[in-house]
């Protein structure tokens, strides 16, 4: 049975990177941890504007603060440990800013 698309989260790369898809659950994690390190209201609130049907659209700076973030989650919880999606995301973000 295929997944639906209101289980993902589609998060919009550059032309230099990738667009990159996550589960809904992972998505959440991901909020939270931004949540729990702080300044992060306009990540947040740009992935709760768009929901499952329009891809997260990030600036740079926001782009660097998230990557920022799966790099520590990375480090902390190895490929294993992370949920799924996430180190794609972290790859899709490192690339775009290389």
């Amino acid at each position: 049975m295929e997944a639906s698309r209101l289980d993902w989260v589609t998060i919009a790369g550059s032309r230099d990177a990738p667009t990159v898809k996550i589960p809904w659950d992972s998505r959440d994690a991901l909020l939270e941890r931004l949540r729990r390190e702080g300044e992060a209201d306009d990540i947040i609130a740009a992935f709760r504007a768009v929901g499952t049907t329009s891809p997260v659209k990030l600036k740079p700076d926001a782009k660097r603060r998230l990557l920022a973030t799966c790099e520590v989650w990375l480090m902390e919880a190895t490929t294993q440990g992370l949920p799924p999606g996430i180190f794609e995301l972290r790859n899709a973000l490192q690339d775009e800013s290389a």
